[in-house]
């Protein structure tokens, strides 16, 4: 939370922290607020979808491609806006954009005037999450590259901090298995 609190500090946009569901869509886990009276406001939301949220784009873009595959052969890609991609070859190519930029944009693909912004953090080569400021589509124009420099800066800390915990757990699921 220090790290996402300081995101809002600094950029006065909502953090929202979300991690990958067992069908690769996503669960917030944390989420504080952007103190600015026109906001993106997710605090009612838990699981949402990754086909229409920079989180889950973000997250889905450095899966395994198997798991990409049985995530588009399940999803329903309903139109949200009329900017939500709705074809599987068009979700593709976004997953494809996103994995060689390293972040993902969601413009008003969910919510019209609503802008996600996201990076993933990745641990040991697998994603374990993604970090989202969410922000109004005006604000969003002006403060692409901040935003992006910002979340960029803060997985990499929240990767580096959860490094340790990330082996011991990997570590446990083998002796488990094995």
């Amino acid at each position: 939370e220090p790290i996402m609190r300081d995101l809002v500090d600094r950029l006065q946009e909502t953090a929202v922290l979300g991690v990958p569901t067992a069908e690769n869509d996503v669960r917030v886990v944390a989420n504080i607020l952007s103190p600015l009276a026109v906001r993106y406001d997710r605090s009612r939301m838990t699981v949402i979808p990754a086909y229409c949220t920079a989180l889950g784009q973000a997250m889905l873009a450095f899966q395994p491609i198997e798991a990409v595959e049985r995530y588009i052969e399940r999803c329903s890609f309903e139109p949200l806006t009329d900017r939500t991609i709705t074809e599987p070859a068009a979700f593709r190519e976004r997953l494809v954009q996103i994995r060689a930029n390293g972040w993902a944009v969601n413009l008003e693909e969910r919510f019209i005037g609503a802008v996600g912004i996201a990076v993933p953090i990745i641990v040991a080569g697998e994603v374990v999450g993604a970090l989202n400021l969410g922000t109004v589509t005006a604000r969003f124009r002006r403060r692409q590259r901040d935003i992006v420099a910002a979340l960029q800066a803060g997985t990499a800390a929240i990767a580096e901090r959860i490094q340790p915990f990330h082996q011991v757990a990997l570590e446990a699921e083998r002796s488990r298995k094995g």
